[in-house]
């Protein structure tokens, strides 16, 4: 095999497991991450999801930062964001609890044990989350956190009608 070559077929089966679905290796996720901070910043981000044709940016935007990569928009970004979201949803429901935080270096879910045990009970998507690091979530919460209205800057039915002086 010519340089290089050899190189690239480890490390695409490196990024496999046994299922045959891809792996991310931290440095991907971080890639995909700040590109789904830049576009929401951008705007790309809609009341319900984001809009047509994200995925192909982002497609574009990690083919920047690895050049050889072998992700696809379809299945394997969005697989990704379908992940992403459905821990982040997990984590920000668990966390909302009094007496329950993440701990600012490791990353790691900080519960008692009994209230772990009714995560378990209402989301059984939380069972495997509580010895895992969730370095990304802080970036999750920019990308697919809510903005809340606050109701400064609104007008009333009499004001919105009423023609500047």
């Amino acid at each position: 095999m010519e340089g290089g070559t050899a190189e690239k077929v480890i490390a695409k089966l490196r990024n496999r497991n046994d299922k045959g679905k891809r792996g991310w290796s931290l440095q991907e996720e971080q890639a995909l991450s700040e590109a789904m901070k830049k576009i929401v910043r951008e705007g790309w981000k809609s009341e319900n999801g984001f809009r047509t044709c994200y995925l192909t940016l982002l497609h574009g935007y990690m083919k920047k930062v690895f050049p050889d990569t072998d992700i696809l928009p379809e299945p394997h970004i969005n697989s990704r964001i379908t992940v992403w979201k459905k821990n982040y949803h997990t984590l920000f429901e668990i966390l909302k609890h009094t007496g329950v935080g993440l701990d600012s270096t490791t990353k790691m879910i900080e519960v008692t044990y009994e209230q772990w045990s009714g995560f378990v009970k209402k989301d059984p998507n939380a069972r495997l989350m509580k010895h895992k690091s969730w370095p990304l979530y802080d970036d999750w919460c920019e990308i697919f956190g809510y903005s809340r209205a606050t109701g400064q800057g609104t007008e009333d039915h009499v004001t919105a009608h009423t023609p500047p002086p």
